[in-house]
This record gives structure tokens, C-alpha cells and sequence, in this order.
């Protein structure tokens, strides 16, 4: 059969090779990746959805851009533009939209990455007198980060953030045997050369991946909040 086992262990390379082989047979060093893909993704033109269920306390409210597939190039400037936008309570939308302005309970922005697709998220709740708030300010702070070069501070605390997340995988066997199968399975680059990547990123690559990911021509804004369930269609 076309697999590849990830075997994370204290045992020598030798020791794992015979066990590979014992309950897995001799491997031919090969993988066949036959799996059917849906080609360029079509994104839709932007538009806003509110949905109803009944007893939601708050409103959630989720902002939808076009991501990148998994193991694209830049993956590295991604991350700490995201890291700068939307990571951690250092992060420009938790410091702006829920500290200083109190329009959220949380807030934050990722990105999903599949085989041939991808959908960069931002993701809050809140009040439902703050939604429109809310949401120019997010909309504001997105203007920003595709018009303004972030600061050297900024991308370095980034970049070390993004260092922290690699040496973490390094830490439980499991985190290190999953990473590595799914580097091997989509054939992506190593952490070494993702750091390597991490280290060149300028502020000006910064903006020019906002500028890419943030399209407002294909945002997908959607409100869940309190109320009878209605269908969307």
C-alpha cells in the first residue's frame, strides 16, 4: 500500500527500521500522492451573512479572506503577519479592538491551510450594539497593515515568536512525529528552512502579503446571533 509511517521513539534508526519492516513490510522509498485535487479555488464576491439561533448570549462574528494552500511559498511571512495582526494579547487586533476600545471579548486571525486551498480567518464575540463598531475598526486596522510598514520591533518580536512555535514542536514525540508526516506526505520544507525563510522576511514582505491576503473584493463577513433559526441560503 502507498503510506509513510512517522515513528518518533527513543529506540536507535536501526532498532526502528526493523520495526517498520516487522509490522509494516519493507518500504520502497516512494510515495505515490494520486490524490484527486479541485484545481484553482473560486472565491466568492464579497458579501455578509447573519444567521439566528436561539439562546446565544453574545454575537460571533467571523471574517472570511482567501488563504494560501498548505506548504505555499511565503509561508514564513504569513505567519508573522498574522502573528503581528491577530496572535496573542501583543497582537495589534486584541491591543486595538479589545483593550484600548473594549469592543470585544476576544479576537484573533489565522489561517487554514488545505492541499490546493485556503481560508484566512478572523474570528470574535462581542455585544451586539459593538458589531458595527467592531467591525470598522477591524476593517481600519486591516487599512493599515496593507498600507503602513509594521515596525522592525514588531517583526522581530514576530520572528521570535515564530522560532518559539518550531522548537515547541521538538518538545513531545507525538508533535515531531506528526510534523515530520506531514512534511514528508505534502513535501514540504524543512523547519530549518522555514527558519531560514523566517529570518529573511523584511517589513516590506509584511505588507505586500497583507496587501495579497486581505482581499476585500472576497470577504465573507458572517454574524451568528441570538434568535428563531432561519435558513441561509
Amino acid at each position: 500500500s502507498s503510506a509513510i509511517v512517522s515513528f518518533c521513539s527513543n529506540h536507535s534508526k536501526r532498532e526502528g527500521k526493523q520495526l517498520l519492516k516487522k509490522y509494516f513490510g519493507k518500504a520502497s522509498g516512494t510515495m505515490k500522492h494520486d490524490v484527486e485535487l479541485y484545481g484553482e479555488p473560486e472565491y466568492k464576491e464579497s458579501r455578509e451573512i447573519v444567521i439566528t439561533r436561539p439562546q446565544l448570549e453574545h454575537n460571533y462574528v467571523w471574517l472570511c479572506y482567501p488563504g494560501t494552500p498548505v506548504g505555499a511559498p511565503g509561508e514564513a511571512a504569513e505567519d508573522m503577519l498574522l502573528s503581528i495582526f491577530g496572535q496573542g494579547m501583543d497582537s495589534r487586533l486584541f491591543t486595538e479592538v479589545r483593550e484600548k476600545k473594549g469592543l470585544c471579548y476576544g479576537i484573533s486571525a489565522f489561517n487554514i491551510g488545505h492541499r490546493d486551498c485556503g481560508a484566512t480567518l478572523i474570528t470574535s464575540s462581542t455585544r451586539e450594539e459593538n458589531v458595527e463598531n467592531m467591525l470598522a475598526l477591524v476593517e481600519e486596522e486591516i487599512q493599515k497593515i496593507k498600507t503602513e510598514l509594521v515596525t522592525e520591533e514588531e517583526l522581530e518580536r514576530a520572528r521570535n515568536k515564530y522560532r518559539a512555535s518550531s522548537y515547541a514542536i521538538t518538545e513531545r514525540s507525538s508533535s515531531l512525529a506528526r510534523t515530520e508526516l506531514t512534511r514528508r506526505f505534502f513535501n514540504l520544507s524543512s523547519q530549518e528552512e522555514l527558519e531560514a525563510e523566517a529570518n529573511k522576511v523584511t517589513v516590506e514582505d509584511i505588507r505586500m502579503v497583507a496587501q495579497r491576503m486581505f482581499d476585500d473584493t472576497k470577504k465573507l463577513v458572517l454574524i451568528c446571533k441570538e434568535g428563531e433559526v432561519e435558513d441561509v441560503d
